[in-house]
């Protein structure tokens, strides 16, 4: 049975032609989505190589953007500590503005 109906899919078709024909058209169809599928897939990895590009051309060159990256996680990596070890809500806040 290759339906969802109680009935044989065969009473549906005069012959075996038209059935055979039927599940071409439901390869071809599938293909076919399949096909878009990965096209639009594509197009939206390439939208956001773009989106990538311009933000990085915006924020300056590559090594511009590694820097900050380095530098964001440096940040990170203070405020962990601060955040373990000072204790003194004065201090910590001296701690802050200084970086």
């Amino acid at each position: 049975m290759l339906s969802r109906r109680r009935e044989p899919l065969a009473q549906h078709f005069d012959h075996t032609g038209a059935l055979l024909r039927y599940l071409h058209q439901c390869v071809v169809t599938t293909l076919l989505d399949h096909q878009r599928q990965a096209r639009r897939g594509e197009l939206l990895r390439k939208r956001l190589q773009i989106v990538a590009l311009k933000r990085a051309e915006g924020e300056g060159s590559q090594d511009t953007v590694l820097d900050r990256l380095d530098q964001d996680d440096r940040l990170r990596k203070i405020a962990a500590w601060m955040e373990e070890h000072v204790t003194d809500p004065l201090e910590r806040q001296v701690l802050s503005l200084s970086f």
